[in-house]
């Protein structure tokens, strides 16, 4: 897995609002 992905996804459940 990239830990780019990872990153990504950890960031979009952390705080769905900051992709807004």
């Amino acid at each position: 897995a990239k830990k780019l992905e990872i990153t990504l996804t950890r960031s979009v459940i952390g705080r769905p609002e900051d992709q807004r």
